[in-house]
């Protein structure tokens, strides 16, 4: 039995909600004037006062679920972490889907951002 056969979702089905759930610093940066998308870093406080994302708001994954009443229903809420390997930012993604946000998580995180945009922060 193939994983495919498991899963019950088919290997294009699954490449294609990906790309459909996430976005590219490159894309995000493009798409952030029009005021559709609300950038969350869901890394500690600490870290994200160093670097962030500028206009970028932060709840920590851990504060999440008590304070998504603080976030918009009307925007794209897009989570950021710390790099590719950071799973705090899928498990934001999947909170905020299981309570009816939209939402797309930034790939690769504040690492990928870093690469082509600039940060705000005490760095």
């Amino acid at each position: 039995m193939t994983v495919a056969t498991e899963n019950k979702l088919s290997a294009a089905d699954y490449f294609s909600a990906k790309l459909s759930y996430e976005i590219t610093p490159w894309t995000l940066n493009l798409k952030l004037p029009e005021g559709k998308h609300l950038v969350l870093d869901v890394r500690d406080q600490e870290k994200w006062e160093l670097e962030r994302v500028p206009g970028s708001v932060n709840i920590p994954l851990k504060d999440l679920s008590a304070r998504l009443g603080e976030l918009p229903k009307d925007k794209t809420i897009v989570p950021y972490c710390s790099n590719i390997i950071c799973g705090l930012a899928v498990r934001a993604s999947l909170q905020l889907a299981e309570k009816g946000y939209p939402v797309q998580m930034m790939f690769g995180g504040l690492e990928a951002w870093k690469k082509n945009h600039p940060v705000d922060g005490k760095k």
